[in-house]
């Protein structure tokens, strides 16, 4: 299963990930985004907090 990572070394904490999708994202103690654990994502939702990270931080790991 495709899953959503974050690239902690790109991600500024800016939140955008978080505000577009905050059922997959949420800022964490670090002041950084983080994944929410799930077994399921929902990849339209994700594709716009791709767009919209200025970081480029957000990729994908595992397969469909």
């Amino acid at each position: 299963m495709k899953k959503p990572m974050i690239n902690k070394e790109l991600c500024s904490g800016c939140g955008n990930c978080a505000m577009l999708c905050p059922e997959v994202f949420f800022i964490g103690a670090d002041g950084l985004s983080s994944v929410i654990p799930s077994d399921k994502y929902a990849e339209s939702e994700i594709r716009e907090a791709v767009a919209g990270c200025p970081g480029q931080a957000i990729s994908w790991t595992g397969k469909n």
